[in-house]
């Protein structure tokens, strides 16, 4: 099966042939449930296997399949497909035939599909790792665009940190001493003694930061909740 968001290509190996079955149905329940009673059918009672390349459908598709009937469906592995040689060209129905082959000759590498629970966690650890990297770069940001000499006369601290924005960046010491987003939101507004285009950018700067560390305490929180109820 070569599996699309709309359609879905298959090519059906019955005992004892060689050339494969082939048409194309909506990617929906619908025709899904009728591909497996068409599938039950043929077979006369005989076991179903059906497999696809993983890719965007995720395993949302192989759980349909499975509760559609008494299929077994399983997810291969794309980056494992035996290819040959100068094989460049592709279409639909010759990866749904060619998969159709290479899995009835047991030569397709099989990946093992997560429980929803299981791929829920996943996604929320991708979502982490993601707002931890924006996180990182909205810090550099922040000290790319801020301006040294207004910074001085509000916090020496951090103003050591935006000399890298200016040719020499400070000690390896002094920067881990940087406080970095957490003292730059407790300027005093009194304090404003920068242009003011350049503080609505640091302002917008800031404000990105404390969205952003505000997910990834929630994405910190629903972990730590999810490790001490397994």
């Amino acid at each position: 099966m070569d599996a699309h968001k709309k359609t879905l290509v298959i090519a059906v190996l019955h005992p004892g042939r060689q050339e494969a079955e082939e048409f194309t149905l909506e990617n929906d329940e619908r025709s899904i449930r009728r591909l497996v009673r068409r599938l039950e059918r043929d077979a006369g009672g005989g076991e179903v296997r059906i497999c696809y390349e993983a890719g965007p459908c995720g395993y949302a598709l192989q759980r349909r399949l499975e509760a559609a009937g008494p299929v077994v469906c399983e997810v291969v592995a794309p980056s494992l497909i035996p290819r040959k040689p100068g094989e460049r060209v592709k279409t639909d129905r010759r990866d749904a035939r060619k998969l159709a082959e290479l899995y009835r000759a047991g030569m397709l590498t099989m990946v093992s599909p997560p429980t929803p629970e299981q791929e829920a966690i996943r996604d929320l650890c991708r979502c982490r790792e993601d707002v931890r990297a924006d996180l990182g770069r909205c810090r550099h940001r922040l000290v790319k665009c801020s301006c040294v000499e207004a910074m001085s006369s509000i916090r020496p601290a951090v103003s050591g940190a935006l000399l890298i924005a200016h040719g020499s960046p400070p000690s390896a010491s002094r920067t881990r001493r940087i406080a970095w987003y957490l003292q730059n939101t407790r300027w005093p507004s009194s304090k404003r003694s920068d242009a003011s285009r350049r503080w609505t950018t640091r302002s917008s700067r800031l404000h990105g930061i404390r969205c952003i560390a505000s997910t990834s305490r929630g994405c910190a929180a629903s972990a730590a909740s999810t490790r001490s109820s397994r």
